[in-house]
C-alpha cells in the first residue's frame, strides 16, 4: 500500500508551517499503518480511531484535527488528480470521540472547586489564580491583568462591592481546552464577595509564604509590579514583572501544598481545565433558568454558541450523578 500521506507531508508542511499540523499529519500516517488503509479510503470507524488517538478532552479541539484531515485530503487528491474525498461526520458525533474519563478527572464540580479553594490558605495570590480561572479568565488573561484593569463598584442588587475586570482576551495563548479564540477585550464581572475581597488583599499582599517539609516557614517578597498576579522577587531582575505561566505556577502550588480532591487528577489540573469547569457548571441543569446559552456566550466573549453545545451535553452527564 502506498502511503500517500507520508508522500506529501513535506510539501504540505511548506504551506502550513504550524507545529500542530506536523503532529496531526504524523497521527494520520500512524493510523494508516495501523489500519493498513489509505486515509483517503477511511470510513467513519477509521476516522473515529484517528480522533480517539489524540485523547482529547475537547470536541472543539477534535474539530480542528478533523479539519486538518479534510484539508490535507483535499491537497493530496488535487496532487494525485483524484476526486475530493468527503468525510461524513456530524459535529455532534465528535463528542463520542473525546476522552471522557480524562475529562471527568480534570473537570471540577462546584463542590470540588470549594474544596480545593479552602485548601489554598497561605497565599492570596495563589488562591486568586484558582478563583479567577473558575470565573472565566484564561491563563493569558490572568497573566496580563493589571491592577488598573480592575474596577470595584458597589452593587445596588447585592449590597456589596463587585469587580469589573478588563481582560485582553485569549489571543495566541489558547490551548485545546479553550472553546473559542477571543481577540477583542472582554469585561468580566465578579460578583462573589470572597473573590472580590481576595483581589483587594492580593493588591496589598507583599510576601509569599513557603512552608518547608520540616515545618519551617519562609517569607519571600513579591516583585514590585503593576500586574495583579506578581512574581516572587528572586534571581536577576527581568524586564517582565508578571508571571510567565500562571498555570504552571498554580500546578506547582497544588503539589507543594499537597492539595487533594477526590475524583480529580490534581497533577493535570490546569487553568484551562478550571476555566472550563466553571463554564460547565453554568451550563448544568441547575443553572439553566439563570444562565441561558445566549447569556453565557456574552459572558465568555464568544462569537457564537456553537462550541458550547457539547459542553452542555457533558454538563448534563456531570451533574446528573
Amino acid at each position: 500500500m502506498e502511503i500517500l500521506s507520508k508522500k506529501y507531508i513535506k510539501d504540505y508542511l511548506k504551506l502550513n508551517s504550524n507545529n500542530d499540523f506536523k503532529a496531526v499529519l504524523n497521527r494520520i500516517v500512524e493510523q494508516e499503518k495501523k489500519s493498513r488503509i489509505s486515509f483517503l479510503n477511511w470510513i467513519e470507524l477509521d476516522v473515529g480511531e484517528y480522533l480517539k488517538s489524540f485523547n482529547s478532552v475537547s470536541a472543539m479541539a477534535l474539530n480542528r484535527q478533523f479539519s486538518i484531515l479534510r484539508n490535507f485530503a483535499d491537497y493530496v487528491c488535487e496532487k494525485e488528480n483524484l476526486p475530493k474525498r468527503k468525510y461524513d461526520l456530524g459535529e455532534d458525533k465528535l463528542y463520542d470521540f473525546i476522552n471522557k474519563d480524562e475529562l471527568l478527572q480534570t473537570t471540577l464540580s462546584y463542590e470540588q472547586y470549594r474544596n480545593i479553594k479552602n485548601q489554598l490558605d497561605d497565599n492570596v495570590r495563589d488562591k486568586l489564580m484558582f478563583e479567577l480561572s473558575w470565573y472565566g479568565l484564561s491563563n493569558n488573561m490572568i497573566k496580563m491583568l493589571t491592577i488598573s484593569d480592575i474596577t470595584f463598584k458597589m452593587s445596588d442588587d447585592f449590597g456589596w462591592e463587585v469587580a469589573f475586570l478588563s481582560c485582553q482576551g485569549l489571543n495566541e495563548e489558547t490551548d485545546e481546552n479553550d472553546e473559542a479564540i477571543i481577540n477583542e477585550p472582554v469585561v468580566i464581572k465578579i460578583e462573589d464577595p470572597e473573590v472580590v475581597e481576595d483581589m483587594k488583599k492580593c493588591i496589598k499582599e507583599m510576601w509569599h509564604i513557603i512552608e518547608s517539609k520540616d515545618g519551617r516557614v519562609k517569607k519571600m517578597q513579591y516583585r514590585d509590579s503593576k500586574y495583579l498576579i506578581k512574581p516572587i522577587n528572586v534571581g536577576k531582575n527581568k524586564v517582565e514583572d508578571f508571571i510567565c505561566n500562571p498555570s504552571i505556577t498554580l500546578q506547582k502550588t497544588f503539589i507543594t501544598k499537597n492539595i487533594t480532591c477526590e475524583g480529580i487528577n490534581i497533577y493535570k489540573l490546569s487553568i484551562a481545565n478550571i476555566r472550563r469547569s466553571g463554564l460547565i457548571y453554568l451550563l448544568s441543569p441547575e443553572n439553566e433558568k439563570e444562565f441561558s446559552m445566549d447569556l453565557i456566550t456574552v459572558l465568555y466573549g464568544y462569537k457564537n454558541d456553537t462550541g458550547l453545545y457539547w459542553l452542555k451535553n457533558f454538563a448534563k452527564e456531570k451533574y446528573s450523578k
